[in-house]
């Protein structure tokens, strides 16, 4: 083993702590972040830096050789199969399967047999370098098969980087099968620092996988984020929501009440109104709760309809419902609602039979029963009617 180092290993061995402190910045992001293709990379980083570290070895250790080289080769496959992994799920998601391993064969092979065709490393390396272009091309070509929504500049950083490195590695094929071709001596400063060469771009390959996975993480963030908002907005709507009148309810109302507490210089004027279903027993005990249903929902539609913008309604029980009226005169809600709200909601015919052609005994033809929610009088049954019958003072006239 010589002293001192040459320029050429001075370089390799640069390169090696370089693409280590690379494997060791992406280990522990993998440690932090749990993506698959990440610990495709920071494996395939490893990998790489062993192999590097087993070259420079077997140059200042020539008894060793035959054991060193095979392990340089077989590593530096090994990076290209995972970088390529890697690419791959991030891209479309796949991952390595038991299936997948027979395509290791070949790099095992050929890492056991370069060593044996040629005297000269220069002459091994013609071959290793073309394979190594072939799996940057590979990776490369992989990786544009991700989905568009994944553009960014991670994508394009890697992208850039990859395409660089195939061509950086495929320029080694013709230059040095020239040298070896001619005996011709490569210049100082492309054989010393070649090495280098490939360091600045791995370098920047493994900023770009970085830059790849936070552009991940965010993306991801955001994704959640924007579940999370809908959400929120579905239980909001679910908490504020009466279910069977698709009304506002007493939480939404008494919300407005406490937000105009709050805030009174913003606070809007206007009334208050409660409106009561009446007779809505009899309509459950005949036809059942769904048509009682029917019936609440008609109201409150019909209260939604005849509303002004302005005008909330909420579902403060199960006959009945207020509504606030900002902006409006005191009486208008009650007015518009007993003019929108028809006095028979179509009570069927089954339920009520049509009278008789024939007269009864007293002369006159039978009279068809009253609905329950009609009145005596011949006013027109409203949600405020009954509680005037009652002699109450009705919050529909202007109360509160």
């Amino acid at each position: 083993m010589e002293p001192n180092l040459s320029p050429s290993e001075l370089a390799l061995l640069i390169q090696a702590v370089g693409i280590a402190l690379i494997a060791v910045l992406s280990f522990f992001l993998g440690r932090s972040i749990d993506r698959v293709y990440l610990s495709y990379w920071w494996k395939a980083w490893t990998c790489l830096a062993a192999s590097l570290t087993a070259l420079f070895l077997s140059f200042r250790l020539e008894s060793a050789r035959l054991l060193l080289e095979p392990l340089y080769f077989l590593g530096e496959y090994a990076f290209g199969y995972l970088l390529i992994a890697g690419c791959r799920n991030y891209a479309t998601g796949a991952v390595l399967r038991p299936r997948h391993l027979p395509a290791l064969i070949p790099g095992l092979l050929l890492a056991f047999l370069l060593p044996w065709i040629h005297t000269d490393f220069s002459g091994r390396f013609i071959a290793h370098s073309a394979i190594l272009a072939g799996f940057f091309a590979v990776a490369f070509w992989r990786l544009q098969q991700g989905r568009p929504d994944r553009e960014g500049t991670g994508l394009r950083i890697t992208s850039v980087a990859l395409l660089v490195l195939a061509l950086n590695f495929l320029s080694y094929v013709p230059v040095l099968w020239y040298s070896l071709a001619n005996r011709v001596r490569l210049f100082s400063i492309y054989s010393s620092y070649t090495s280098l060469f490939d360091l600045i771009l791995e370098t920047l390959l493994g900023f770009g996988t970085v830059i790849l996975v936070m552009e991940g993480v965010h993306r991801e963030a955001q994704e959640a984020n924007r579940e999370l908002r809908l959400a929120r907005d579905r239980m909001e709507s679910q908490a504020r929501m009466d279910p069977l009148t698709e009304s506002l309810n007493r939480h939404a109302f008494y919300s407005l009440v406490e937000d105009n507490r709050l805030a009174p210089q913003a606070a809007p004027g206007g009334c208050v109104a409660v409106v009561d279903i009446d007779s809505l027993k009899p309509i459950n005990d005949a036809l059942g709760h769904a048509a009682g249903d029917a019936v609440i929902r008609a109201v409150s539609g019909a209260i939604r309809r005849r509303s002004a913008p302005t005008i909330w309604s909420s579902a403060g029980g199960g006959t009945s419902f207020s509504s606030s009226s900002s902006g409006s005169p005191r009486r208008r809600p009650a007015g518009v609602w007993r003019d929108s709200i028809p006095p028979s909601p179509g009570w069927p015919s089954r339920a009520w039979p049509s009278p008789s052609a024939s007269p009864s005994p007293g002369g006159s033809p039978p009279s068809r029963p009253p609905p329950p929610w009609s009145g005596p009088s011949s006013e027109p049954t409203t949600p405020c009617t009954g509680a005037r019958r009652r002699g109450a003072r009705s919050r529909c006239d202007g109360g509160v």
